[in-house]
């Protein structure tokens, strides 16, 4: 029986005794997949480690057992996949959810149950599910090779189809990072029917190896109604040579267009195999894992740990996008001959072959765009990844690769806002540079009126606004911010999957009009009281939504407990302190309550005891900060012992607030 906390065993699944279990669990009240590896057992310093590498994909395998390794080291491949996972119904394969090690010292991995069956055992398939499946597939190879990943086990067994027959991959061990479309790594897993002649006889593995197994899935598909536009196509998967077979982008693009020209890995046109060079091996269908001894370890490079079980190296992925090559495909370099000996009909195919092109360029630099945008939305929500501030990089290369591909009005927005976010324009501690707003502004030119370019501009403009206050220009720069905020509140839609970007807008907002705020309050200008108030009510307008952006939430809240208690507002300040409290930790939460009760309490020490928290100094900070941790009692008490002798100090407001402030110290 699997005993994990916080999992309730509903069935085994299967597995070998000593060696693996799988079973299906419910966690947190979902129901799951968990892997226990039953044969190598960890020190419990481990766990964190696991938990890093399967779920943040951080950290190196090299110190683990063998067997370990050769598992998670899928999942740490998985999690470093920018927009692994798509818009829509569509999930393409399980995320992992939890990771550890059981009460018994063994990893476990869970992931989320995908509603299906295996392609395996839907015999025959629906005639119109087929094409639809091949599609998914298809797009399923096209993300992991654009982050060059190879699955290496492509099989139908490994498919499963989803109610409105959703393509997911599942079993996720066999991804393994390659170093380039045209390199390979060791082989280590495979399924001899399946595997492509490299897997079986040099233990390499391509990115093109998974081609061989779409081309043997899609013949098992269609049996012999493979639809004639793709039989060059799966005649291509099956050349011996990997290189010889069809990009991955170029497969795709066939797929969904009967014109769309077929090349290779080396982006010439692609030629059909010879007569007898394509190899089938029979099986029993069962994956099987090549000996570790029998690989040549000098093929793939791994950083050696050298901090024991911390394993705490970020490994981030530099992805190179699998699009179409900047210069024109074969078929359309011909076109340069083609006018001279075929005289009109010539000129009139490769009009049609350019539209074609242009076409599939455009759409291709949007969906990239596309990914791009959902790899910047789990930068922003997920805290496991935003920590990682490397990201940023990798994101931006994403956006730049789509961007090249065609510079859509969609693709330079999304461009634009990843190269503002990787430039950090609200990181603290960022200095003014000219050069980088100037970056960022250029990179709007051509933009579509969209919220990514209505983000990049109100980032970088509200950036200009606060560290460039020594600047005349810098109210321009304030009200350009908020004018790009407002425009983005408008054309963003009513709908849960873009409130994201309404947490964004509002941390954003409440800088710029902080900023003025407290421009307002140093210069002791009658205008600083309604400008706190606008702050505040950014601050409210932006609670329904935060739990859709949990990073960039805290650090809202932590700016708006400091303007409550600039203001004076002991209602906001409450309403802050017990966001915090509940969504943060205490030992960020506990001092920030104390020390943002007003300019005299910024180095109140504070300090964490066995059983309380111990704060001196200003009697005021301390009323303040005990009213806002919900001691109540405590708070009047601080203010019936000082109002006396600190009579400077807004000690009525205080003590009204506490009326509606329920008992609720936290410790």
């Amino acid at each position: 029986m699997i005993d994990i906390p916080n999992h309730t065993p509903v069935t085994r699944l299967g597995g070998t005794p000593g060696q693996r279990e799988v079973w299906r669990t419910e966690f947190n009240g979902r129901p799951c997949v968990t892997r226990v590896l039953a044969r190598d057992r960890l020190h419990v310093n481990f766990a964190a480690s696991i938990r890093r590498i399967v779920l943040e994909g951080h950290g190196s395998v090299a110190n683990l057992p063998e067997n370990i390794q050769l598992t998670i080291e899928g999942y740490r491949v998985a999690a470093n996949i920018p927009a692994g996972r798509g818009a829509g119904p569509d999930p393409r394969w399980p995320r992992a959810l939890d990771a550890g090690l059981t009460p018994e010292g063994f990893v476990y991995v869970t992931t989320e149950w995908i509603d299906g069956a295996p392609l395996a055992r839907i015999q025959p398939v629906a005639p119109d599910l087929r094409v639809p499946i091949a599609r998914g597939v298809g797009r399923i190879l096209a993300i992991l090779h654009a982050s060059n990943v190879a699955y290496g086990d492509l099989k139908a067994e490994n498919l499963v189809i989803g109610p409105a027959g959703e393509v997911s991959l599942i079993d996720l061990d066999t991804m393994r990072e390659v170093p380039g479309p045209t390199l390979a790594v060791p082989t280590r897993d495979l399924t001899l029917s399946w595997a492509a002649p490299e897997q079986r006889h040099q233990q390499q593995t391509y990115l093109a190896s998974d081609l061989w197994a779409f081309g043997r899935l899609i013949r098992e598909l269609f049996d012999e109604d493979v639809p004639e536009d793709w039989r060059a196509l799966i005649a291509g998967c099956s050349h011996p040579s990997p290189l010889d077979r069809p990009r991955t982008a170029s497969l795709v693009a066939r797929l969904h267009d009967p014109d769309a020209p077929l090349v290779d890995w080396l982006d010439e046109p692609l030629r059909a195999p010879e007569a007898g060079t394509g190899e089938r091996a029979g099986d029993d269908g069962k994956t099987q894992r090549v000996a570790e001894s029998t690989l040549d370890p000098g093929r793939t490079e791994r950083v050696a740990e050298t901090s024991g079980p911390a394993l705490d190296r970020p490994s981030p992925f530099q992805p190179a996008p699998d699009l179409p090559s900047a210069r024109p495909s074969y078929a359309l370099r011909s076109c340069i001959v083609i006018p001279l000996v075929g005289g009109l009909l010539g000129i009139g195919t490769c009009a049609g072959l350019g539209a074609w092109w242009d076409r599939t360029q455009i759409a291709l630099a949007n969906s990239a765009a596309d990914d791009a945008l959902a790899a910047l939305k789990s930068y922003k929500t997920r805290p496991e990844v935003n920590r990682d501030t490397s990201q940023r990089t990798a994101i931006r290369a994403q956006a730049d690769a789509a961007w090249n591909t065609r510079k859509t009005p969609h693709a330079i927005a999304v461009r634009a806002l990843a190269l503002v976010w990787e430039q950090g324009w609200q990181d603290g501690g960022r200095k003014w540079d000219v050069q980088k707003y100037d970056d960022g502004i250029a990179a709007l030119n051509g933009a579509a009126d969209e919220p990514a370019a209505a983000m990049a501009r109100a980032t970088v403009e509200g950036g200009a606004c606060r560290l460039n206050r020594a600047d005349a220009r810098s109210a321009g720069h304030c009200d350009r911010a908020l004018d790009a905020i407002g425009l983005l509140r408008k054309e963003l839609p009513d709908k849960d999957d873009s409130n994201w970007l309404r947490v964004e807008a509002a941390w954003t907002e409440e800088l710029v009009r902080g900023e003025l705020a407290e421009q307002a309050v140093t210069a002791k200008t009658g205008e600083a009281p309604q400008r706190l108030a606008a702050v505040l009510a950014t601050c409210d307008d932006a609670r329904p939504y935060l739990s859709f952006g949990p990073v960039n939430a805290i650090e809202l809240e932590q700016d708006c407990l400091a303007y409550a208690g600039l203001a004076g507002d002991w209602a906001h300040y409450f309403a802050s302190a017990d966001y915090l409290f509940d969504n943060d930790t205490a030992k960020n939460t506990m001092p920030l309550v104390y020390r943002s009760a007003g300019a005299q309490c910024a180095d109140i020490p504070v300090k964490q005891g066995r059983s309380d928290w111990s704060v001196k100094g200003d009697p005021w900070c301390v009323a303040v900060g005990d009213a806002a941790r919900g001691c109540v009692a405590a708070a009047q008490s601080d203010i019936a012992k000082n109002a006396l002798t600190e009579p400077d100090q807004h000690w009525d407001s205080l003590y009204a607030a506490l009326a509606s402030r329920t008992e609720r110290c936290r410790r």
